[in-house]
């Protein structure tokens, strides 16, 4: 096993230096534990030459990265082990936040953040390094590499260029002019209004239609409270948070003149749960998708309207099984799962592990 290491320069000598004496610590308990045969340290100058012999002679290359762009030691790697006639005898193995993951059909991926996964990899790889088993994994990269080469990626970046070129004259047309206007005004009109603006326009206004997100609400209520004395101290718990909420909410409602409309993100029954109490004002469940007018007269919890009479969620169980690949492989996510709609939840997860499992799974 040869262990190939690259170090960006923008860390410092003190750092290499810090991360080479790591290494050897764990070289000489590898040493101690299994035998000196089992690995060797060997220091090659990092150029290009040095790099080149490392392919050379690698018939595994296991790459490990937990974040990068453009990655281009896999495709040197096809490059060179096509040169030296090793082809047929050649796996790849590369993380699966490595960019040129995807490029590569005949590489094994894997989660760099799951060890059985990568023990399963490697083993796999080894088992299978035999000319019948591999020819055909690195001829489907080989054949990536020899067909985006340099020249064909510049001729199709020119060509995407021009192309947007001449979407953008199109747009300098009477019509384009016309709704780029149009979208600057909407843009420059898009701001939030202060509370004392809020309340001055509400009592000269005749009618009003106010519709509250429920989440938000809540969260404005926090932050309100803490300077607010007439609530008492800072530290208030849900239900008496969702008691003072609702009380805001039924006082809006019962004024003259004034509709009010609430959207949540939560199903149907936990809406009716929290706030079958009030009346003469609109719900609307699961962002939008059930709603329905909260009066005297409504009874049935289940009496919904949907925004879509026909509308078909056949595709939730086909994108649950997606999902649910993604929560095997990732530890604290989550699948929330409404009669409309279906979300992975990583918020538990580490940030850049987490936004890139979902990236892959996008």
């Amino acid at each position: 096993m040869i262990q190939y290491l690259s170090v960006p320069k923008i860390f410092g000598e003190e750092y290499c230096e810090e991360l080479k004496e790591a290494i050897y610590e764990i070289y000489n308990k590898i040493i101690n534990d299994y035998g000196e045969k089992v690995v060797e340290i060997i220091e090659i100058p990092a150029d290009d030459i040095g790099r080149y012999i490392i392919w050379a002679e690698t018939d595994i290359l296991f790459i490990t990265n937990k974040r990068d762009g453009l990655y281009m030691s896999p495709l040197e790697y096809v490059i060179v082990r096509d040169a030296v006639g090793k082809g047929n005898r050649s796996n790849v193995l590369i993380s699966e936040f490595v960019g040129g993951s995807r490029l590569l059909n005949g590489a094994f991926r894997f989660n760099p953040y799951n060890i059985r996964e990568i023990i399963k990899c490697l083993e796999t790889a080894v088992d299978i390094l035999t000319p019948e088993n591999t020819e055909k994994r690195f001829k489907s990269m080989l054949q990536y590499v020899n067909s985006h080469t340099i020249d064909i990626w510049a001729y199709n970046f020119l060509k995407d260029i021009k192309f947007v070129n001449q979407k953008r004259k199109a747009m300098l047309g009477y019509e384009g002019r016309q709704l780029l206007n149009n979208k600057l005004m909407m843009e420059k009109k898009k701001e939030y209004v202060t509370s004392r603006e809020f309340i001055n326009t509400y009592k000269v206004s005749k009618s009003r239609l106010i519709i509250i997100l429920i989440e938000s609400f809540k969260e404005l209520m926090i932050e309100t409270n803490s300077a607010d004395d007439e609530y008492g101290s800072e530290e208030m718990s849900d239900v008496e948070m969702t008691d003072i909420t609702i009380k805001l909410i039924h006082k809006l409602s019962e004024k003259r003149n004034t509709k009010v409309w609430l959207i949540s993100s939560d199903q149907k029954a936990e809406l009716h749960t929290h706030l079958h109490k009030l009346t003469n004002l609109g719900m609307a469940a699961e962002d939008g998708y059930f709603y329905r007018w909260h009066s005297k007269n409504v009874k049935n919890k289940n009496d919904w309207s949907r925004l879509i009479k026909d509308g078909d969620c056949s595709w939730i169980e086909l994108v649950k099984s997606i999902m649910n690949s993604f929560t095997e492989s990732t530890e604290g996510s989550y699948i929330v799962e409404k009669e409309s709609m279906i979300s992975w939840n990583y918020s538990k997860v580490a940030p850049d592990y987490g936004q890139g499992q979902m990236k892959e799974m996008n």
